[in-house]
């Protein structure tokens, strides 16, 4: 079980995305770089950001962790960890979250809000990706 966040957390929630039953029209969807930035908080003393893109291939999704940042992601999504923590458990809603500022927002907002219902598989990957938490 990887430790969020990690390297490994984002290689099994890319997995997820892979493997899911829609994952060809999620990844046309949602094809870009997105940028997960995870800022300090409670056992989390640095700043953490972790880039990965989706594109479709022949019969499905590829979904990939960048090593290096990508330069212009679709989307960035920020939130220090304890938000984090509440998003990935189910606790707190994106939306709502995106609305009280509790989650900072950058990039393509109105292609993102054009595929919406897109964006739901992401979120129930997110939250499919059984994770160990550091200490609280």
């Amino acid at each position: 079980m990887p430790e969020f966040p990690s390297r490994a957390w984002m290689d099994e929630l890319c997995d997820q995305l892979a493997s899911a039953d829609d994952a060809a029209a999620i990844a046309r969807a949602l094809e870009g770089s997105y940028a997960f930035v995870i800022e300090p908080d409670g056992p989390i003393p640095e700043r953490e950001r972790y880039d990965l893109h989706i594109r479709p291939v022949e019969g499905g999704a590829r979904a990939e962790v960048l090593d290096a940042p990508a330069a212009s992601p679709r989307l960035q999504l920020s939130a220090r960890f304890g938000r984090w923590w509440q998003l990935v458990r189910g606790e707190l809603d994106p939306v709502r979250a995106v609305m009280l500022r509790r989650l900072k927002v950058a990039g393509d907002l109105s292609g993102v809000a054009r595929s919406l219902d897109s964006d739901r598989p992401l979120l129930d990957a997110v939250r499919r990706v059984d994770a160990q938490w550091p200490s609280r």
